[in-house]
């Protein structure tokens, strides 16, 4: 990865509390021990990962909402921005030729009566290098 990357990223989120508050988040988490290199068409895993880094999450512009606007249509991610330098503005730093496996995060907002709660869905299916 070199510059910044966009990413487009969509889910739909169900079984909120339509009149509580969340805030949704995308994390990219490091799944291996792997550095990558691409040869002849495929990857390979090409030596030992750097330590991932610092917290690689990106909360979504319209964070904190209510779960009914959650709910209403799918949640997009459309201004995420990957890089391999330093983080800007809605930024997220990964480590080239590493893999990454992209999770959102649905936490409810804490406030009178009502404790902080947090969902995580996971996209294996979804890894990227």
């Amino acid at each position: 990865m070199t510059g910044v990357k966009n990413v487009f990223f969509q889910t739909q989120i169900s079984g909120l509390e339509p009149s509580s508050m969340y805030s949704v988040l995308l994390e990219f988490v490091q799944i291996d021990s792997n550095r990558w290199k691409y040869v002849n068409g495929e990857w390979l895993a090409g030596g030992k990962s750097e330590p991932p880094p610092p917290n690689p999450v990106y909360m979504h512009p319209d964070s904190p909402n209510f779960g009914a606007h959650w709910q209403r249509e799918p949640v997009t991610f459309a201004k995420v921005k990957l890089t391999n330098k330093t983080k800007g503005v809605g930024q997220i730093m990964l480590n080239s030729l590493h893999k990454y496996e992209p999770r959102v995060h649905v936490v409810r907002v804490p406030g009178p009566g009502v404790t902080e709660q947090q969902q995580v869905w996971t996209f294996p299916f979804l890894s990227l290098i």
